[in-house]
């Protein structure tokens, strides 16, 4: 299940009639990469048959897809302004036994699905302001 108003990217797994379907918040284009107003739970919690298996990730990004006749595998990138494009979290569905592999951050140089940091807004800087 994909979906992309919210302006930021999250990842939650649920579990329907035994087969974990992985649920993808993805909208961190257009106009500002926004955190949640009422902050977010940690990563790891369990609402129902939910579970939120990644921290938001408040920054500028794409989520790409693959898929062949056994496996689905959405990645989330960032893609900051004049940075380099980063994989930040990168989940695998098989397809036949309706479980996931999640790749994490923490195996693509960032921090670790469950992780203690949540991304962080870029704040926006007045102008003669220099970058820290």
């Amino acid at each position: 299940m994909l979906s992309g108003h919210a302006h930021l990217y999250q990842r939650f797994t649920r579990t329907v009639n035994g087969r974990q379907v992985p649920y993808i918040v993805s909208g961190s284009g257009g106009f500002a990469a926004t955190a949640p107003q009422q902050g977010a739970p940690p990563a790891g919690t369990k609402i129902g048959d939910h579970i939120l298996e990644v921290e938001p990730i408040v920054q500028f990004g794409y989520l790409t897809i693959t898929t062949d006749a056994k496996t689905l595998t959405a990645t989330f990138k960032t893609a900051p302004r004049g940075g380099p494009v980063t994989p930040k979290d990168s989940v695998r569905l098989d397809l036949v036994s309706g479980t996931t592999t999640a790749s994490g951050v923490a195996n693509m140089g960032g921090r670790a699905p469950h992780g203690p940091r949540r991304g962080r807004p870029q704040r926006k800087r007045q102008s003669g302001q220099t970058k820290r």
